[in-house]
């Protein structure tokens, strides 16, 4: 799963659902002092179309979730979550 378009089926607590990668960001701006390259862009959408709709921007060099946004079955936006720093150790 590396291109925009591949999509997965699955099914947790909440129904049957698919998961598909919708683009591939070649760099993702979080704050000024933090940016990823590489964010794949997925999108989780169950067969249940009342169920609201999850979006995740991860990077594909650190393996981390930088964004996620929860949909309503509308569209409009219900949760807005982003990594705020990176303390290494």
């Amino acid at each position: 799963m590396n291109s925009p378009g591949l999509c997965r089926d699955g099914e947790d607590r909440n129904g049957k659902f698919r998961m598909c990668i919708t683009q591939v960001l070649p760099n993702f701006d979080v704050t000024s002092a933090l940016a990823f390259d590489s964010v794949f862009v997925f999108e989780k959408k169950y067969e249940d179309v009342s169920k609201e709709s999850v979006t995740s921007y991860i990077s594909a060099a650190d393996n981390l979730l930088v964004k996620r946004l929860r949909l309503e079955a509308q569209g409009r936006v219900v949760l807005s979550e982003e990594l705020s720093g990176i303390i290494k150790k």
